[in-house]
């Protein structure tokens, strides 16, 4: 008896977690602030660079983008922004690269001519949420940096194909304004000219609900050069693309490739000139790593 009591109560159990488990936002689902992507300018850099980094940042209205802050830390220096601001970092020497980045940086990159660094980000929004990522670099000697033959990838046009009607090109970033009659589905395609057929790049599409009642839905393809996505009867919501460079991860593990991202409009019932604007988010991304809790205490950032 005591059996088949446990065999009910797990067949129960699992039961709710199954039910639950149905209702969990998919990861391509934007429903909360995110950092989706940090982009550096350089991804391969030498003594003696300066490098530019963004983010792209999801889940996050106009307003509380405005009064949203990003701090930046690399080796001992930290930058403090607005989320509309790109932060730039000076590369010391060669033979500073010890008081920036720490002796075993300096012992590794002196021994084998290349080292891995971390890039950290803390956003603090007005609201007190605080979303911490790090992001791993490669610090090499030129010589070494000319040698690395990656293909940076560059979204030149996005295709659309409205359920099965003729693929028309859009600009990378422009919003794409639909007919109230619009109906079924919509299919997206990342063109990047010539390496378009590149297979060692890594495709990554996220949707954003904007202004629909309904919750944008990706049917097919979160993770491949094509998307489908289910189109709300009105409204509009946001689509993100982010293309990675994986060429070199065979060749040099330390090497995280670079990467290209856009983000753009897809808005249901504009019939008009003067329909209501929608948006876009600023362009801004390479592979990020998230964590739990607070990254690192500033005073242990400006201390290093």
């Amino acid at each position: 008896m005591s059996r088949i009591v446990i065999s009910v109560l797990f067949a129960s159990l699992w039961a709710i977690v199954a039910c639950k488990n149905d209702h969990l936002a998919p990861d391509w689902r934007i429903d909360e602030p995110r950092i989706l992507a940090i982009q550096a300018d350089q991804p391969v850099f030498s003594p003696g660079d300066t490098v530019e980094f963004s983010l792209l940042l999801a889940g996050i209205d106009l307003f509380s983008r405005t009064n949203t802050t990003i701090e930046w830390g690399l080796g001992n220096v930290l930058r403090s922004v607005p989320a509309d601001r790109s932060a730039q970092f000076d590369i010391p020497l060669a033979g500073d690269i010890d008081s920036y980045f720490g002796a075993d940086i300096a012992g590794q990159y002196t021994a084998t001519g290349k080292a891995s660094v971390e890039l950290r980000v803390v956003v603090r929004l007005a609201d007190g949420t605080v979303l911490p990522a790090h992001k791993k670099l490669l610090l090499a000697k030129p010589s070494i940096v000319q040698s690395l033959q990656y293909q940076s990838p560059v979204i030149e046009q996005i295709l659309v194909n409205i359920s099965g009607q003729q693929t028309m090109p859009i600009v990378a970033g422009m919003p794409i304004y639909l007919s109230s009659s619009s109906k079924g589905n919509i299919t997206l395609s990342a063109d990047l000219g010539e390496n378009s057929a590149v297979e060692v790049y890594g495709y990554r599409w996220y949707v954003e609900s904007m202004m629909s009642a309904e919750k944008p839905t990706i049917i097919d393809g979160a993770f491949s050069p094509k998307v489908e996505i289910a189109l709300p009867d009105l409204g509009s919501f946001i689509v993100h693309l982010i293309v990675e460079d994986r060429s070199e991860e065979v060749k040099d593990p330390l090497y995280h490739g670079g990467l290209d991202f856009v983000s753009f409009t897809v808005g249901v019932g504009a019939d008009t000139a003067d329909a209501d604007a929608m948006f876009a988010e600023e362009d801004i991304t390479d592979d990020v790593g998230f964590d739990q809790g607070p990254l690192v205490d500033d005073d242990q950032l400006l201390a290093d």
